[in-house]
């Protein structure tokens, strides 16, 4: 077979959107384990975790005592465990729940080393999902698992592998979650499944534009001296909830104002600029996303009410901005169906 080189970020973004693409998308994995795992769980995750049971999956943010984020986590609740998945160190952050929820009979470990993930992605994507399962993959909903399996030709230990169907840039998305497995050899596997159907590697600045593009969060950079409401993510907290957890406090503390606005310009936009409306100051750019070769520039600004809305021209240091609603794209896979 041909290998399929995909290293340029116009190249990455076309197939996000028009094909599939594979990466590995969690840096650190760590299971929690004991009779009390469930209550420190739930005092871990700014959104409710009591309806969460095995076989499905649950994304949230954890904050800091101060209510501001320190990371965004898949949550994989197991028969004898939980799974959880993301991008910084938990440790402390387990601790401070464990102290809250009043638990002492649980433990935790950092198990990234053995835990590899990947991701797949892209109107296409289920194509490789479905080599991974023998359910009917059409069948497998958003949020759900299934146990997964691998062809007998490859080195991957199907019986413990897990298959997710979770994404970040609203295309088709799923993860493959495997236990004691030798992480490059799940690597190669995904990697030549996705460029048997013309795919190839995800580069980051590709992943970053089309996540922007339908308001994934990106971590940590969305995040940079914002709070939540300023970061626009409180659909990953449960604001009506009335149990104690982490940040909780500060979190209801936070008050309405400025908040991001993604815009795009014909024109380069400058990081941190001031941005006017006629004349008039109302914010300044906070993240401008990778162009990827695509036509307009995409960035996420800092505006204040009543110009936090879609539909404006505003000025950045001489680049006309136009405010956008998100989804910015239309992706394929809402209207592409499995078949």
């Amino acid at each position: 077979m041909k290998e399929v080189i995909m290293s340029d970020d116009a190249q990455s973004y076309a197939a996000i959107r028009t094909g599939a693409v594979w990466y590995e998308r969690h840096s650190v994995a760590t299971v929690l384990r004991g009779e009390h795992r469930h209550a420190v769980l739930a005092a871990l995750t700014a959104k409710r975790t009591e309806y969460t049971e095995v076989g499905s999956v649950l994304e949230s943010l954890v904050l800091r005592q101060d209510g501001m984020v320190l990371d965004l986590i898949t949550v994989f609740p197991r028969a004898d465990d939980v799974l959880l998945l993301g991008s910084a160190d938990l440790s402390e952050a387990i601790g401070e729940a464990a102290a809250i929820a009043g638990a002492t009979r649980f433990a935790w470990e950092d198990v990234s080393a053995s835990h590899p993930v990947i991701a797949v992605e892209g109107p296409a994507s289920w194509r490789v999902a479905d080599e991974y399962t023998d359910d009917d993959i059409a069948t497998v909903l958003l949020n759900e698992t299934r146990p997964a399996t691998a062809a007998a030709t490859t080195a991957v230990p199907a019986s413990s592998m897990v298959l997710a169907r979770v994404g970040t840039t609203a295309e088709y998305g799923y993860l493959l979650i495997a236990a004691d497995c030798d992480p490059a050899v799940l690597r190669a596997d995904v990697r030549g499944r996705v460029e048997a159907i013309g795919g190839g590697a995800a580069t980051p600045a590709a992943l970053e534009r089309a996540r922007a593009e339908v308001s994934h969060p990106l971590v940590p950079a969305q995040f940079d001296g914002l709070t939540v409401r300023q970061a626009g993510v409180r659909w990953l907290t449960s604001p009506d909830r009335e149990d104690d957890y982490l940040g909780r406090a500060a979190l209801l503390a936070q008050e309405a104002g400025s908040t991001l606005v993604a815009v795009t310009s014909e024109q380069e936009i400058e990081p941190g600029a001031a941005i006017t409306a006629a004349g008039e100051p109302c914010g300044r750019v906070h993240l401008v996303v990778p162009r990827v070769g695509q036509e307009r520039a995409f960035a996420l600004a800092l505006l204040e009410p009543p110009f936090a809305v879609p539909g404006l021209v505003l000025d950045a240091g001489g680049a006309t901005l136009t405010t956008v609603s998100r989804p910015a794209v239309d992706p394929r896979s809402w209207v592409e169906a499995m078949a």
